[in-house]
């Protein structure tokens, strides 16, 4: 029977709403998230039922699918090295999360390691407006701070585009994108004073950052980079590089993630 539930679900005209259903239960009141999913319009406050986190969801865009990772999928679990390394502190860390969205990995964290502080860093007007209103309602005042800029290698401004919500990063200046807009930019490596955990997730604007001189492991004692094949190193496989490049810096790099060729999540601690 479930094999056959799994190709009735994915049938093209009907995945969508398997999917709605599946996040829907994820999270309370679940009839109203299945109906705006379903409609592909309206928004509202939701709570996950697994950690109890309060979140705002705007239907008919790529935020059901930025909550179904974090708290469905669970692709921010660390790796056993990553977790050991945070308790290490002994106390709750500063997490640095570029590439914030709407702030799902902040709200994670916030739960994963209770009392932490998050520094959200994130360039497109319309997430900025949902990553803060998402951080208010779930972290307690004082402990957050969102930086509404680009994360990259120098402060100024950039053109950003190619693609809405979740998939838009900076672009190399040849490439076309009717969505494009010029953002503010600030040197990733003027935030990471006291960071414990750095969060980078920025759509192929990884790179420039990881081939940094200034890129090591004296930054933070725990990263999560998940990294994209877009604007990947040639003579090497993302994957490669990736892990390469980590190592490289003084980081022990482990993958807790897959996603499909050149994009994947690894988590690296300090050695």
């Amino acid at each position: 029977m479930l094999s056959v539930l799994r190709r009735v679900g994915a049938h093209p005209r009907l995945e969508p709403y398997v999917a709605a259903g599946l996040r829907s239960r994820a999270v309370r009141p679940s009839l109203p998230f299945f109906a705006g999913e379903a409609r592909s319009r309206g928004a509202r406050d939701y709570v996950v039922r697994a950690n109890g986190a309060p979140i705002h969801i705007e239907h008919g865009t790529t935020d059901a699918g930025t909550m179904d990772q974090a708290f469905v999928q669970q692709v921010y679990e660390p790796s056993a090295a990553a977790e050991a390394a945070v308790r290490a502190l002994g106390r709750p860390p500063v997490v640095l999360d570029a590439g914030a969205n709407i702030g799902m990995f902040s709200i994670w964290a916030s739960r994963r390691w209770p009392g932490c502080r998050a520094i959200a860093v994130e360039p497109l007007p319309r997430n900025i407006a949902l990553l803060e209103r998402n951080l208010a309602l779930a972290l307690p005042a004082g402990t957050y701070e969102v930086v509404p800029a680009a994360a990259t290698t120098a402060d100024g401004e950039v053109t950003f585009g190619g693609g809405a919500f979740t998939n838009g990063r900076v672009l190399d200046g040849g490439e076309p994108a009717s969505d494009s807009v010029t953002v503010p930019a600030r040197d990733l490596f003027a935030l990471t004073d006291g960071v414990d955990v750095l969060k980078l997730d920025i759509e192929g604007g990884e790179w420039p950052i990881l081939a940094d001189p200034r890129f090591s492991a004296a930054l933070a004692p725990v990263i999560m980079l998940e990294h994209h094949p877009m604007n990947a190193p040639a003579g090497a496989t993302p994957e490669v590089s990736a892990e390469t490049l980590l190592e490289r810096a003084g980081y022990v790099a482990e993958r807790t993630v897959t996603e499909f060729a050149g994009a994947g999540i690894l988590w690296g601690v300090r050695r």
